[in-house]
């Protein structure tokens, strides 16, 4: 047995499924802050170390040239930088030392298995 949709039936359909439509459409956005200014690298700073900041820029990208002061100190750290997203000849990453001089600032690795020399 086949059912007609008659007017009313009609009517609240449409009305339903402009409800569902403008529901979604004004749905927030899923918005990512990306980093864009200076960041400050050490003890007390936005990122206690050089890996924390790699993996900040590789899981948020920038959108803006993007500069860390690295505070004095020794940084016994293995990290690599890969792509990061937003990066160009305009959105760069910088490293510089928080003093200015490059005397304050000491990083390397000292692995315990040579592999990883």
């Amino acid at each position: 047995m086949k059912t007609r949709l008659s007017g009313p039936k009609i009517k609240f359909i449409c009305s339903s499924l402009c409800y569902y439509l403008l529901f979604f459409l004004t749905l927030p956005t899923v918005n990512i802050s990306q980093l864009a200014g200076q960041y400050t690298i050490g003890s007390g700073g936005d990122y206690s170390s050089f890996s924390e900041a790699v993996d900040s820029l590789h899981s948020l990208g920038i959108n803006e040239p993007v500069t860390f002061k690295v505070l004095s100190g020794e940084y016994n750290e293995h990290f690599i930088i890969n792509h990061v997203a937003g990066t160009g000849e305009i959105n760069t990453s910088t490293y510089r030392t928080d003093a200015g001089n490059t005397v304050g600032v000491m990083v390397y690795y000292h692995a315990e298995e040579g592999e990883f020399n």
